[in-house]
């Protein structure tokens, strides 16, 4: 199952896959969610995907495909999206989801933009995931994701 939402102000698009859906062809694990996010094109901080599931084991793990460009992203087109995840973006990833001890994840895919992705968009889809973790896709509302993915904003925004 693949959602897709869109709003002007501010300017961002979402694409959620979820139920095994992938942006990278092989079924991902059922219960997996992976949303991609694009903000302004341009932006230092306007473009992530990333996918999770629950884990048997506590920790995280990242189970990745990488190298490979991810020719039908949402970022814009003077940005190159490769699959994978960088090191400084695997520690902000990392430091969210252990954020909920209750659980194990594995990251089952990612994806970053080679000018358009930052720590901060990382963080930000790490607690966006998290939160998507706790709605009934079958009856969320594009509100309520939309207020999803604000309030994990909200959580990283400076006093």
């Amino acid at each position: 199952m693949i959602r897709s939402l869109s709003r002007d102000r501010p300017i961002a698009r979402i694409r959620l896959w979820m139920a095994g859906a992938s942006p990278d062809g092989p079924p991902l694990p059922l219960a997996s969610t992976v949303a991609e996010w694009a903000g302004r094109t341009g932006h230092p901080t306007s473009y992530g995907l990333l996918g999770v599931a629950p884990a048997s084991c506590s920790g995280v793990r990242f189970l990745l495909p990488e190298g490979r460009v991810f020719v039908g992203a949402l970022a814009g087109r003077n940005d190159e999206v490769i699959f994978g995840l960088p090191e400084p973006y695997r520690k902000e990833v990392e430091s969210v989801l252990l954020g909920d001890p209750t659980r194990g994840w594995d990251v089952v895919v990612a994806a970053h933009g080679r000018v358009g992705s930052s720590q901060m968009a990382f963080r930000r889809l790490a607690t966006f995931v998290l939160n998507l973790h706790e709605l009934d896709f079958s009856n969320a509302s594009d509100e309520d994701l939309w207020a999803a993915w604000d309030t994990a904003g909200a959580i990283w925004r400076d006093p």
